[in-house]
């Protein structure tokens, strides 16, 4: 879930560490599934987490995560280019799906190595259930 990130971004800030955090979160719906909506902002206004985009399915019945990984696609090669760590969790289905997407965007692009070595690399990260 959620709270491992949110103590990462906590130990970053209390460490005054530099990184380029962002995250991709996803629920049912806003107003009663946005876990720590108000340490994620905070977070995000201290310069923590450089970017947040939310997916709320019941909130955004036609939006998926195709959307925001096309919407995006272009920081997240350049993000992954340059070294980035991949964390996914959540429902294994779901996720599965969206991994599969993600390695997809890269095919499709001619980028396929970029993705290959972020995974031999070990810097895609995976907690399914």
């Amino acid at each position: 879930g959620i709270a491992p990130f949110r103590a990462f971004l906590q130990h970053l800030g209390q460490m005054n560490l530099q990184h380029e955090c962002w995250l991709i979160f996803q629920e049912v719906s806003a107003e009663e599934d946005f876990l720590y909506q108000v340490d994620l902002q905070q977070a995000a206004a201290r310069g923590v987490l450089k970017h947040v985009d939310t997916l709320f399915t019941a909130d955004q019945p036609n939006v998926r995560f195709e959307y925001l990984f096309n919407r995006h696609k272009t920081r997240l090669k350049n993000w992954m280019g340059r070294g980035a760590h991949l964390y996914v969790s959540g429902e294994k289905d779901i996720l599965n799906q969206c991994e599969n997407q993600i390695k997809s965007l890269f095919e499709q692009t001619g980028e396929a190595d970029v993705w290959k070595q972020a995974v031999s690399e070990k810097r895609v990260h995976r907690n399914l259930y």
